[in-house]
């Protein structure tokens, strides 16, 4: 892959996909038909990823268990002996066994798959794996539209092979309207179309990356595209371009979303702001392979930045919620309080109190103006009845007094609690308020632009 266009991936992305070529053999199941054929062109050997197949593949192992039900037992153990004998590349045993379960099970379409790459890879006798190819898409098509495609994709390499371009083409064309929207076929194709003047091939080959995007590299490094290697190129930059594009309006939108959050309070932007210092370096390296990555990548970051701003708008709230539920609950034992002080009891206190208090000022301040009109005439016995008047009056007037201070306390710590109450749901209104302008950056569009259809999610989890 040293030929690669840095449009197409940097050095980086190259290092990547030349670590899963190099660890083929320790995936058991490759899901991607980009990294198929990227096997395939980058090691000129289809065979490798045939053998993973029949080694690992869930979907062939059902079909091969179905297949095998009109075999014998002797002729289930020849089977199984062939397959080994094929995968540690014993090819004369495997072509003995394999055409006796072929002669005892002519719809095993997997045998006449293996036979058929025996006289292509091994026998050069291409149009004996042509024949074999033919019954494989034959017996296939019943039950694997994806298998008989396929092998028409097998019979064409082996027409190319033989210098008939024009049957290749033709074989490739069945396959595409079998399956017209698998990346696969529609890369094969491809590969034909251009070997042909007068055929379309650049909206099907944009069309295959959309889907696959490994296969922009595959086209990239395939010898079947010497000739066409500048289209491949600006149809690389434009994909790249493209990109660009679509990556810098999410950057716009993210900005104008960090200011929203500001103006709602948000002050953390720490996260956002490291993801995208990681991100610029995908950005500044500029190729196709490292700008899907950030525009895929983008999103997500920008959905966890939200997540985090409305959790810290919610403790926000939450906490503001907890303060108001205790000033609450301090104005309703304030109210109850002052429900609790009663001025008909006051006065029933301050008469209880007065009447004895008075009969017994009375008596005394009488004893009192005898002794003091005795001693220093009727003057001074007043002066004596009005002192004890007014050293006895806190006691009589205690009750109101405590009535009217305790009154005026409540109701002025009622009147504070209340205003701080109002304040306090003001404050939750406008952090609900600014709340809900940060759930509403949740709708921005480009959060679905990444990931546009099942295909599209599906290659990403892969």
């Amino acid at each position: 892959m040293e030929g690669t266009d840095p449009i197409v991936a940097s050095y980086e992305v190259l290092a990547d996909f030349i670590h899963v070529i190099d660890k083929i053999h320790e995936i058991d199941e490759i899901s991607s038909p980009g990294i198929r054929d990227l096997v395939w062109v980058a090691t000129g050997s289809r065979e490798v990823i045939d053998m993973l197949e029949l080694q690992n593949s869930k979907k062939l192992k059902e079909m091969e268990e179905s297949l095998e039900r009109s075999l014998s037992a002797h002729g289930k153990e020849i089977k199984r002996r062939a397959k080994s004998a094929y995968l540690n590349g014993w090819i004369d045993e495997a072509e003995s066994d394999l055409l006796k379960v072929a002669e005892e099970n002519y719809e095993d379409f997997v045998v006449h798959l293996m036979l058929g790459n025996i006289y292509s890879y091994h026998r050069n006798d291409l149009n004996k794996a042509i024949e074999y190819y033919r019954k494989a898409v034959k017996y296939s098509t019943p039950r694997s539209k994806e298998y008989a495609a396929d092998a028409l994709l097998r019979i064409a390499e082996c027409y190319y092979r033989l210098g008939r371009t024009t049957d290749a083409y033709e074989s490739v064309s069945i396959a595409l309207k079998m399956l017209p929207e698998d990346p696969h076929v529609l890369y094969h194709y491809v590969r034909y179309a251009a070997a042909l003047e007068g055929h379309e091939f650049i909206d099907f080959l944009e069309k295959c990356i959309n889907k696959d995007p490994a296969y922009l590299i595959v086209a990239n490094i395939d010898e079947m595209f010497l000739g066409i290697r500048e289209e491949i190129k600006k149809l690389a930059k434009n994909l790249r371009d493209k990109r660009k594009a679509d990556i810098d309006s999410i950057l716009q939108e993210i900005e104008s979303a960090k200011q929203v959050a500001k103006a709602a309070g948000i002050t953390d932007f720490s996260f956002l702001e490291k993801q995208l210092g990681e991100f610029s370096k995908l950005y500044s390296r500029g190729s196709y392979f490292d700008l899907l990555k950030l525009e895929r990548d983008l999103p997500e970051i920008y959905s966890r930045s939200i997540a985090m701003w409305e959790e810290e708008k919610e403790a926000t709230i939450a906490a503001l919620r907890s303060e108001l539920a205790k000033l609450e609950s301090d104005a309703g034992k304030c109210e109850w309080d002052l429900r609790a002080l009663s001025l008909t009891d006051v006065i029933g206190e301050t008469i209880i109190m007065g009447i004895p208090v008075g009969f017994f000022l009375a008596i005394i301040g009488k004893l009192f103006v005898i002794i003091g009109e005795a001693i220093g005439g009727k003057q001074l016995g007043t002066i004596i009845l009005y002192t004890l008047g007014l050293i006895a009056l806190p006691f009589i007037l205690r009750s109101p007094i405590d009535y009217f201070r305790n009154k005026w306390s409540l109701s002025s710590r009622l009147k504070s609690l209340r205003s701080m109450i109002a304040k306090i749901k003001n404050e939750i209104e406008e952090e609900e308020a600014r709340l809900k302008q940060i759930n509403n950056l949740r709708e921005r569009e480009f959060l679905g632009n990444p990931a546009k259809d099942d295909e599209e999610n599906e290659r990403k989890e892969k």
